[in-house]
């Protein structure tokens, strides 16, 4: 194993959604690590391969390839090759099920979304030093959930309002892609695609902070995952509210 310390390790970051990928890169940087982003498992597993790298930052649901199949390639690779790179799963999932499936892939930490520097950090020295207990860090979980959490959202941001604002932005752009998804998906009655456009628009609220509209998207995943069709148009329909609701803070923050 490099003996880096962990403040200055080489990541592979394995994410596909643009604003999970912004804030994570601005806190490892800021932790001192060298950071290479790659947004699907076909390419992290390709990554894996060709560079040096002394850890993976893995988001589970990804395109082509997740994040469990990836790490499953890796450590089928190692058997032939050796070694043992640290993998921690990052995922909008808390559910002991989703750590028992990290455990199962060969995954040596896990983390959900959203992210702290904190708690990033955190887990990223406690897998670096090879404790082989897979520990979930969930976010809080509040009574009365805010339309907009500006303090935990300014928190992730390491205080800037600027960057808020770009991904606020960088969200507003993306608004009708993760809402086409969505309807494209329900319309088609496409499970596997409504389970992965809400999985991916749950995880870009809860990285701003959208604790209302990020329920709502959880609400609809799961409602997924469950094949509860009937669910799935009330639950988009609130979603949508909440949506809009959230749209109409940030345009005023």
């Amino acid at each position: 194993m490099n003996t880096l310390p962990p403040s200055r390790l080489n990541i592979l970051l394995a994410e596909d959604n643009p604003v999970n990928q912004k804030v994570a890169l601005l806190m490892l940087e800021k932790g001192g690590h060298i950071v290479t982003v790659v947004e699907d498992g076909e390419l992290a597993v390709e990554a894996w391969r060709t560079g040096q790298f002394d850890m993976i930052l893995m988001d589970v649901m990804m395109p082509k390839l997740n994040g469990i199949e990836a790490t499953r390639q890796i450590r089928q690779a190692e058997t032939r090759l050796g070694g043992h790179i640290p993998i921690v799963a990052i995922t909008a999932n808390a559910m002991q099920s989703d750590q028992e499936q990290c455990l199962g892939a060969g995954m040596d930490g896990y983390l959900a979304k959203p992210l702290s520097p904190n708690r990033l950090h955190q887990e990223i020295e406690r897998a670096w030093l090879a404790n082989s207990e897979c520990q979930t860090i969930k976010p809080s979980e509040k009574d009365d959930l805010p339309i907009l959490d500006h303090a935990d959202a300014m928190e992730r941001m390491g205080g800037s309002e600027a960057l808020l604002r770009s991904l606020f932005d960088l969200f507003l752009n993306e608004y009708d892609n993760y809402l086409g998804n969505i309807d494209k998906a329900e319309a088609s009655g496409n499970q596997a695609d409504l389970i992965r456009a809400a999985h991916t628009l749950k995880g870009a609220l809860a990285t701003l902070s959208a604790s209302r509209a990020r329920k709502k998207a959880e609400e609809l995943e799961q409602a997924a995952k469950a094949g509860e069709q009937p669910r799935y148009r009330p639950l988009i329909q609130e979603l949508k509210q909440e949506l809009a609701s959230f749209k109409a803070v940030i345009a005023r923050t």
